[in-house]
């Protein structure tokens, strides 16, 4: 994110404010609770990339720019 244009934050920010979007990530928790939900084959996805830092957003998460 260093690396993005006001313009680019600004509309993140926008987007992670939404209610919508919050609302569609709550669903998501729910799901993540639910292992039979799982899709083994995106377990690793970005396996191996450096530049990709795995991790879960708590569900109270937002965008802090």
């Amino acid at each position: 994110m260093d690396t993005a244009t006001p313009e680019a934050m600004a509309w993140i920010r926008k987007m992670w404010s939404d209610p919508i979007l919050k609302e569609v990530c709550r669903d998501y928790f729910r799901q993540a609770e639910r292992p039979e939900t799982r899709i083994e084959k995106y377990d690793n996805t970005f396996k191996g990339n450096p530049e990709v830092v795995a991790g879960k957003f708590e569900q109270d998460w937002e965008f802090p720019a």
